[in-house]
Order: structure tokens, then C-alpha cells, then sequence
């Protein structure tokens, strides 16, 4: 049995409940690419004091990324907090510290400050520079992603599809199914990114 016919689940196309995980892990690999561990470190001790984590299952801590290739929240946050220029980390660092009590309540106090908002939709306050990091964190987070379905492309793996049998190979047009699913979200996440 293929690596592939291994990982299939309940499918059918075009699903609007599935998801596609992104490993904490992941984000982690992404985060070391671009900056130094002490940095990235800080910056998810940063996260965690603001009690967000991701989804948890078997040990296994992700993040979904919805159908229609919308990140949860909780991605964005930490990619934000990733992102900040050490100035900007030690503001907020600061102000989430000397409120003490409610960590939430100085948290936002802190984004209203600088014009950003994660309710009702993303806002930056006219910060361009901080749209383009998540803008291009969301692509680098999609592309290694993607990576881990090998080097065959999306229209490879419809084809395969194609001329599968539901009948005579469930497991491999399951797993194909769900693989095609996976990476047209991917897909989406990409054009969700380029809409920041």
C-alpha cells in the first residue's frame, strides 16, 4: 500500500466542511527560516500569554484553514506577533505585562492603539508593511505546505483520480480525493493572502 492510500477519510468534492491543517510544527520551520530562535521563542511565549493555541488532537497541535481558505484566527495572530519588528514585540510585550489581570483586555488595548483589528475581519491601520509580511508568511506557510505532496502537481493528481476506481481501489481514490481537496484549499489560501 502507498505512503498516498495510507491517509484517506469520508470525502466527496467541492465539501464545504473541509479543512486543511497546517501543523504548528510547520509554522515553527517557517518562523526559524526567517528569524533568529531567540526571536521566535520570544514571540510564541508572546502568543501563549495571550492563552491562544491552536487546534489540539492527538498530541498534535494545527491550525485549520477553512474550505473557502480562510486561516484561523488564532494563525493570523501568531504570524502578526511573528512579524513584529523588536520595537514593536517590546511595546506589546510591555503593554500585555503591566496590565496584569486580563491579558486579553491589554492585548487589545495595545492592537486598538495601533489600528489593528482581528474581529470582524483583518484591519492594519494602513500598515502596509505589516499586510505584506502576513501576505507573504500565508504564501511561505502554503508553498511547505504543499510541499509535502511530493512533486507530482494538482492536475497529475486529478488525472489519477480520473482514472481511479471507487469500486476496485476505495483507498486510493479516497486518499486521492482528499489530497485534491486539501490543495485546492491551498489554492484558496493563496488567494485569501493576495486579498490582504
Amino acid at each position: 500500500m502507498s505512503k498516498q492510500e495510507k491517509r484517506y477519510g469520508f470525502t466527496e468534492p467541492d465539501n464545504p466542511y473541509d479543512i486543511l491543517n497546517i501543523d504548528y510544527e510547520l509554522v515553527l520551520q517557517w518562523s526559524s527560516s526567517q528569524f533568529s530562535y531567540r526571536h521566535t521563542r520570544r514571540r510564541v511565549s508572546l502568543w501563549r500569554k495571550l492563552t491562544c493555541c491552536g487546534c489540539v488532537s492527538q498530541d498534535t497541535e494545527y491550525f485549520e484553514i477553512t474550505f473557502h481558505g480562510e486561516p484561523q484566527i488564532e494563525l493570523i495572530i501568531l504570524i502578526y506577533i511573528m512579524s513584529m519588528s523588536d520595537e514593536e514585540y517590546g511595546e506589546a510585550d510591555l503593554a500585555v505585562s503591566v496590565m496584569g489581570g486580563d491579558v486579553r483586555k491589554s492585548w487589545q488595548l495595545y492592537l486598538s492603539h495601533n489600528g489593528v483589528s482581528f474581529e470582524n475581519g483583518l484591519e492594519f491601520g494602513g500598515n502596509s508593511l505589516l499586510r505584506e509580511r502576513i501576505h507573504m508568511a500565508l504564501l511561505s506557510l502554503a508553498d511547505a505546505r504543499e510541499s509535502l505532496y511530493g512533486t507530482e502537481s494538482l492536475r497529475i493528481d486529478i488525472d489519477d483520480l480520473n482514472r481511479s476506481s471507487q469500486l476496485t481501489k476505495p483507498k486510493l481514490y479516497h486518499s486521492l480525493m482528499l489530497r485534491i481537496s486539501e490543495r485546492k484549499i491551498l489554492q484558496k489560501l493563496r488567494s485569501y493572502a493576495s486579498t490582504l
